[in-house]
This record gives C-alpha cells, sequence and structure tokens, in this order.
C-alpha cells in the first residue's frame, strides 16, 4: 500500500472499513454482541461510500455465516438482522442516488474491466507481489526459522491462535482474491492490480498471528529495524522509478506531468479570451480537466462534457459561466461528448517540455473556450 500513497484514491480509502467489517464479524460472533452486529451493519454500509468494491468481503462474510457452524447458529438470534437494519438505514441514501443517476460507477468499473485473460493471470502474481515486504520483514526478523525456539526463550509467550479463529482469518484472508478471480473468469472481464489493495491487509494480520508465539525480544527487534530499513527504501524506490530511471524519449507518469505549467498558461489562456472573467467551469476528463482547474478559486470540473456525469453542471450555468473545454490526445484522447460543446468553436494548442524529460515528445493539450454570457446591466 505505501507504493501506492501517492496515488490515494478509493482503493485505498475503503481499507479501514475492509478490516473493521472484519473485526466486527468476530466480535459479533464471538461475543454474541448486538452492538457489535450493529455496528458491523452500520460499517459495511459506510464502506460502500468509500467504494462498491467493498461488497467483494461483506459476500466472503456472508459465506462464511452460513458455512461456520458456530456463526451460522447467531442467524436465529436478533443480531443479524440488526445488523441488516443498520446497513439499510446507512445505505439508503445511496441507494437512492444510484437509481437516481443510472448506477454509473457501475458503468464505469466495467469500462475500467479492461486487460482481459491476460489481467486475470496477472492479478494474483501482482498481488503477491504488493504482499512481499510483508515477507521479507517477517523473514528478516527470523521468524520463518524459530520454530520451536521463540515459544521457550519468550517470557510469556501469547496464546496461539484457535482453529475457529484461524479459519476464520484464513476465510478472510483468501476468500477475496478468489472471489473476485472466480467472478473475473465467469463474466469474462478484467482486473487491475489496485484493486486488490485492501485485500493486503488480512494476510498480514493472518501471518503475525501464526507467528506470534515466535515474537522474543530478538524477534521484535529485528522486525523494527527491518520496518525502518522499508520505510525508508520504498519512497526511494518509488522515486527512482518515476524520475531517474526515464529513458530520453520516454513519457513520464502522471506524477511528472508539469501541472503548475498547465495551469497557469490555459488560465492566462482563459484570461485573455474572456477579458479577465472568472473561471467557473473547465470540462474534460478527469485528470487534464483536474490539472487545469488547479490555482485560486478552483473551478467546476464539468466531467468529459456529460451533465450526466457532472450535474452539479446544468444548461443555464454553462450558458452563464462559459468553460474551458481541455482534452491531451494521448493519454486518452477526447471524450466524444466534448464534440458537442466546442462545436464551432476554435481550437486552440499548447505545447509543455516535461520537467524531467527534456527530450520526450512535448505534451500536447488542446483546448477551447466558451465564453460566459455578457452580465445583465
Amino acid at each position: 500500500v505505501s507504493w501506492a500513497s501517492p496515488n490515494f484514491n478509493h482503493n485505498i480509502a475503503e481499507m479501514p472499513f475492509w478490516m473493521a467489517a472484519i473485526w466486527l464479524t468476530w466480535r459479533a460472533v464471538a461475543a454474541g454482541s448486538r452492538a457489535a452486529w450493529i455496528a458491523l451493519g452500520a460499517v459495511s454500509a459506510a464502506g460502500l461510500y468509500a467504494k462498491f468494491s467493498l461488497a467483494m468481503i461483506l459476500v466472503v462474510i456472508a459465506v462464511w455465516l452460513l458455512a461456520d457452524a458456530r456463526a451460522r447458529a447467531t442467524l436465529i438470534t436478533a443480531g443479524p438482522w440488526l445488523a441488516l437494519a443498520a446497513f439499510a438505514v446507512v445505505a439508503f441514501p445511496l441507494a437512492r442516488w444510484l437509481s437516481a443517476h443510472d448506477f454509473q460507477p457501475l458503468t464505469y468499473a466495467s469500462v475500467r474491466a479492461g486487460g482481459g485473460l491476460f489481467s486475470q493471470l496477472a492479478f494474483l502474481p501482482r498481488l503477491a507481489l504488493a504482499g512481499l515486504p510483508i515477507v521479507v520483514m517477517m523473514a528478516l526478523a527470523g521468524l520463518f526459522g524459530r520454530i520451536g525456539q521463540s515459544a521457550a526463550s519468550a517470557p510469556v509467550p501469547p496464546p496461539a491462535p484457535d482453529d475457529h479463529a484461524r479459519r476464520f482469518m484464513l476465510w478472510m484472508a483468501l476468500g477475496p482474491p478468489l472471489l473476485v478471480l472466480l467472478g473475473a473468469v465467469a463474466s469474462g472481464t478484467g482486473l487491475r492490480g489496485s484493486w486488490g489493495a485492501p485485500m493486503l491487509a488480512m494476510p498480514a494480520v493472518l501471518a503475525i498471528a501464526l507467528t506470534g508465539r515466535r515474537f522474543d525480544p530478538a524477534a521484535l527487534t529485528a522486525l523494527a529495524r527491518a520496518a525502518a530499513v522499508l520505510v525508508l527504501a520504498i519512497p526511494l524506490g518509488y522515486a527512482l522509478v518515476v524520475s531517474t530511471l526515464l529513458r530520453p524519449e520516454q513519457r513520464p507518469s502522471r506524477v511528472n506531468w508539469p501541472r503548475v505549467a498547465i495551469a497557469a498558461e490555459l488560465r492566462a489562456a482563459w484570461a485573455r479570451e474572456t477579458s479577465g472573467a472568472r473561471l467557473s467551469i473547465v470540462a474534460g476528463d478527469t485528470w487534464i480537466a483536474g490539472l487545469a482547474g488547479l490555482g485560486p478559486n478552483q473551478p467546476s470540473i464539468f466531467t468529459d462534457g456529460d451533465m450526466r456525469l457532472s450535474p452539479w453542471i446544468t444548461p443555464a450555468r454553462l450558458a452563464r459561466d462559459g468553460a474551458l473545454v481541455v482534452w491531451e490526445q494521448v493519454s486518452r484522447g477526447k471524450p466524444p461528448t466534448l464534440d458537442l460543446l466546442i462545436a464551432g468553436r476554435t481550437i486552440h494548442e499548447a505545447r509543455f517540455k516535461w520537467p524531467r524529460a527534456p527530450q520526450a515528445a512535448d505534451l500536447v493539450v488542446y483546448y477551447a473556450i466558451i465564453s460566459p454570457a455578457a452580465p445583465v446591466r
């Protein structure tokens, strides 16, 4: 997760909800706590506001509740039904919004699920690679080679998890990746490695639980040192990959785009064309439009020039405030919905040098300006 942290997004935001749902499930079943059941329903619904893929762990939890005898016995108590009620209350506004907006997030997910068979085959190896630092830290701490040793050397070794807890953790660690892979194969859709980010936390908890009796002072010291090394090595490696290792002609990654120059030049062009009118709307795909909108008095982003995707933009507001329409041909091209906005208008071109790759081809951004209506006097 630390490698992806600069690209903070919904995959990262859903992680605390993912782990909270697992923990609350265990607490609800093990302790029979109605409060835990209600919290489970509320947290599960709240997590869907972060990202709908939280439904994967909820499906795994539901299957475990049916498959595990001890958990299944709770289904005749009030707890699970209180959880469903709490879930319905918290999720209702989201369900209503989805219905009113044609379930657009699901459409977006289907568009992003490209790659086909290759992405399906690569999903689990990519997930394993992302979790490799956990294994490295534990290996450096000697936790894999201390069988039968640490329990004797530790003053008071912690109790090993019982079989029921171990099976539960295995369900929650292995169930989601297998479920999403099975679903992708059955539906023929692709998978993106970043979608597995929340799945990495539970295997780490399982690894700690399974090796807990080997945690003596020496192992904890080695583990702390390994963590300190990785905390420094991962950001340094990230910086090396995104900047130093570029070939002269290679197009830089998005973290190296000339964001300040793009925003400054396009805002200056808007000011010239509109006699200094306030920039209120920038239309385009979320990336390039977002860059163009950086700066003071941040404008509204008119996603792809499609009012279904940006309900805060209305025809009346567009006519009154005008818009800066931007697109970039190489990374995504011009969304077709922008054509209606720029019909009959002059198309301009702005070129930008890459700060760390001066030999690479210029970044070319196209833009058109919809002038705001003249104010009524």
